[in-house]
């Protein structure tokens, strides 16, 4: 009898990492890192473009099977993706933390966006070092004739600094402002920016563009009669250029590609463009 409770208590043990063969399609919302085997020590044979659509083979505990041509490669479950097939619209981290349990802080009370926050909140939940949530941010109307229309505050609630005269620094807080208040699913987004900068030359004659490592926005052009509108979708483009930066992927632009050929600017148009502008 001992024996074959013995036997049960290996089995439950056993379930959690059996392999799950469910096939389906997801389309991962950042840039995403494909490795040899179901470890974050495993190797990485392939980085996948945010908007890329993946065949999922399999599951082993938190790690996706992904179909590569015939070859095999894995891919954490924490990262933001959202599976394809009309079963599970929608599906996605939020399915994946209520299968398995949270196991990381990005499910908690972190921002995270690219591959490495979510891995660094994976390792940073193993530590009990899941940071403290951040006080909720009003979805009040965007600030006009306040007292303080040039202040703007992030989804954290940290304020992000800008710097520059009160035209300027008045347009870039409408910007902000409209993205939070038109479309707030893109507003942690912008996270990442800790400041706005209006600085002559910066950008080697362009509008803007985005430094590292502090990792600051600059604006070179004036921008007192700009759209609102198109200033939102500029920090949205300058916000990729970061998390591109942020990923270790920032010194890879190949400079004898025309601009709107480089795979870095591509990219962060098609941020702008799945942000609806």
């Amino acid at each position: 009898m001992k024996m074959k409770y013995l036997a049960l208590l290996i089995v439950l043990l056993l379930m959690p990492s059996v392999a799950i063969a469910e096939t389906y399609q997801i389309r991962v919302a950042s840039t995403v890192r494909l490795r040899a085997s179901y470890s974050l020590e495993s190797a990485i044979v392939e980085r996948a473009p945010a908007g890329a659509v993946l065949q999922v083979a399999g599951q082993f505990n938190r790690w996706l099977k992904i179909d590569r041509d015939g070859e095999t490669a894995w891919l954490a479950d924490w990262v933001d993706y959202t599976r394809l097939d009309q079963a599970s619209a929608g599906q996605g981290t939020d399915s994946a933390q209520a299968s398995f349990g949270v196991n990381n802080c990005c499910f908690l009370n972190r921002q995270c966006h690219s591959e490495q926050e979510w891995v660094d909140g994976y390792w940073a939940y193993q530590r009990n070092e899941c940071p403290a949530q951040p006080a909720p941010v009003s979805l009040s109307p965007a600030p006009v004739d306040t007292d303080a229309p040039h202040r703007v505050w992030n989804s954290q609630g940290r304020e992000i600094p800008i710097y520059g005269d009160d035209v300027f620094r008045r347009q870039i807080a409408r910007a902000f402002y409209h993205l939070r208040d038109e479309v707030p699913q893109w507003w942690p987004y912008l996270s990442i920016i800790d400041d706005v900068k209006s600085e002559a030359g910066s950008c080697n004659g362009g509008y803007a563009c985005a430094g590292w490592p502090y990792k600051v926005v600059y604006f070179e052009a004036d921008v007192s009669d700009s759209d609102t509108r198109s200033l939102a979708s500029t920090l949205i483009h300058e916000a990729c250029h970061l998390y591109q930066w942020q990923e270790g992927r920032g010194d890879n632009y190949d400079w004898s590609l025309e601009w709107e050929d480089r795979p870095h600017e591509i990219e962060c148009n098609n941020k702008e463009k799945e942000a609806g502008f």
